[in-house]
């Protein structure tokens, strides 16, 4: 598939495997779009992905119980959701430009060391 003939790209799955073939696609000038049912999958490669799942339930049960109107429930969890899912995309991003550079090993170490 060219870039001229590719007019949407999905990729289903926010694992490494998705991760990396969405950021190869970006490096050749190609747009793709993740989805994943976990909106913190991305944090895997910062080392916190269990740690932000469980992190994202406890948020949403507890908008849920805060406030009676759904809507209004998903309103409250996005607006902590969004932030932090900002913030561990971004040390994700880190992560797996570390994980395939010339000294992977270093720099994962150097990654995991700063961010825990």
């Amino acid at each position: 598939m060219t870039r001229s003939t590719a007019s949407r790209i999905a990729i289903i799955g926010a694992g490494p495997g998705g991760l990396i073939c969405a950021r190869i696609l970006q490096q050749h000038g190609i747009t793709a779009t993740v989805h994943d049912h976990d909106a913190s999958r991305a944090a895997q490669f910062s080392g916190m992905g269990a740690n932000l799942a469980m992190l994202d339930g406890a948020d949403l049960a507890r908008a849920l119980v805060d406030h009676p109107a759904i809507a209004d429930a998903v309103r409250a969890y996005e607006d902590l959701l969004f932030p932090r899912s900002k913030e561990a995309a971004a040390s994700a991003a880190e992560g797996i430009e570390g994980a395939f550079a010339p000294d992977s090993a270093a720099q994962t170490l150097a990654h995991m060391t700063q961010h825990h």
